[in-house]
């Protein structure tokens, strides 16, 4: 029960980061999804049930502090830490390039989902916008893999 309290107020700072500190650093208008690769994290080590919680309450997180369709996220990081949480059984997770690489997709294919059904704007626009978030989340991925090991899943 404390490694899950400690992974709430984890998920609770990583927004208060985003919110807040990395939203001063922002590049060509998108700032790294914390939020997200900690869903990448929880579905790759962590048990089903744990993971469910964990990324719908990260989810939950992430529609009260940005203005959007509310619950949103909530089903995008609970259906992401369940597919991750399938997938971890095929993939060899104790190599960091193949985290990385699930991160970067992850993050590109919900930047692509958000952008495509909040605005109609041009998908090579949409792609590019998420193609920058991705790697922007990716260089920011080792120091959130790096606070969420402190607990050791």
């Amino acid at each position: 029960m404390k490694k899950e309290a400690c992974l709430f107020i984890a998920l609770l700072i990583f927004i208060l980061l985003e919110a807040t500190v990395l939203n001063k650093f922002k590049v060509f208008g998108v700032t790294p999804d914390l939020l997200l690769t900690s869903v990448v994290v929880f579905g790759l080590f962590l048990p089903s049930f744990r993971v469910i919680v964990l990324s719908c309450f990260a989810g939950l997180l992430l529609d009260l502090f940005y203005v959007g369709h509310f619950g949103m996220n909530i089903i995008m990081f609970a259906s992401l830490g369940i597919i991750l949480r399938k997938l971890a059984k095929n993939l060899y997770i104790e190599n960091s390039i193949i985290i990385i690489a699930v991160v970067f997709i992850a993050s590109l294919s919900l930047g692509l989902i958000r952008r495509l059904y909040v605005a109609p704007v041009p998908f090579w626009t949409t792609l590019r916008f998420s193609a920058l978030e991705a790697l922007y989340t990716v260089f920011f991925a080792p120091f959130v893999f790096k606070v969420l090991s402190v607990f050791a899943y």
